[in-house]
């Protein structure tokens, strides 16, 4: 899998309120990372870094090959703004440095794919709720992004604007776009999310892959120190680190789980059980 961005013991203060603590994550590309928690846990915060719209207070954040991804932002609150939807999707993508004559062609058809064919030339201030989460979504794919961060995408709307934007998001997903985004529904992790992480206290709680095609190994390893745990989070292909008796029992995705064997025995664990599971199953 090809690596995008990662965390690399990331932390976030505000003043003396501890908001992410040591939170290590990678991100693939073509991979969709659910991120769920309660309110207020840091989901927002932590899309915000990954983002690059915020600095942590300790810790880096990296790109692979070194290079920053396009990345499209959706905001958990869009503005009602003085302009028609095409004029301000006009105005984002000129800013960008969009071609002007891409814009008028790529536009109408990101407004169609959204179901806004309508609303182009209706001033923002008078959408919907739903019509506005479209909006949002339209303005951050303009320059086909490589990763597509959405801070709550589906909240507060009914259940035909949540049924839209599901299945446009799914076709964003099979054009490969990477998507990370932060929700509280059911539908949209289950449907969508090829990975969940959940934060807790300031610090990442678990990594599930979650039903699909994808196979799960399930590693368990003896004679490997347990203070070694936060490291193996940090690896490729690792969901679920775990301690066991007298070592660790990883979770990992099926195409990984070869070169993480070997480095086990590199580092001098025994292996005790291998067992492939189907995506969704557990062993």
């Amino acid at each position: 899998m090809e690596l995008l961005v990662k965390l690399d013991q990331v932390s976030m203060r505000f003043g003396s309120k501890p908001i992410l603590d040591k939170v290590s994550l990678s991100i693939y590309k073509q991979q969709s990372l659910a991120i769920i928690g309660p309110n207020g846990s840091g989901k927002s915060t932590l899309l915000r870094l990954i983002a690059g719209l915020s600095s942590p207070t300790e810790g880096k954040v990296l790109y692979g090959h070194n290079r920053r991804p396009v990345i499209g932002w959706v905001p958990d609150r869009f503005p009602k703004l003085p302009f028609n939807a095409f004029e301000y999707l006009m105005h984002m993508g000129q800013i960008r440095e969009m071609d002007k004559a891409l814009l008028q062609l790529t536009i109408p058809e990101l407004l169609q794919r959204a179901r806004l064919e309508n609303a182009g030339r209706t001033w923002i201030r008078n959408f919907s709720k739903g019509m506005l989460q479209k909006l949002a979504i339209v303005q951050a794919v303009l320059e086909k992004p490589e990763l597509l961060l959405m801070d709550e995408p589906l909240s507060g709307l009914d259940e035909e604007s949540e049924k839209d934007l599901l299945e446009l998001f799914l076709q964003l997903k099979a054009q490969g776009v990477t998507l990370v985004f932060a929700c509280h529904e059911a539908v949209l992790w289950e449907k969508l999310a090829d990975r969940t992480i959940r934060i807790h206290q300031t610090s990442i709680e678990s990594k599930t892959l979650q039903e699909g095609p994808s196979a799960v190994v399930c590693i368990v390893a003896s004679q490997v120190g347990i203070g070694e745990i936060e490291d193996w989070h940090s690896r490729p292909g690792v969901m679920e680190v775990a301690e066991v008796e007298n070592g660790i029992e990883l979770k990992v995705d099926a195409s990984d789980s070869d070169a993480l064997l070997r480095e086990l025995l590199d580092r001098g664990g025994s292996i005790v059980t291998v067992n492939r599971t189907s995506g969704g199953d557990r062993p």
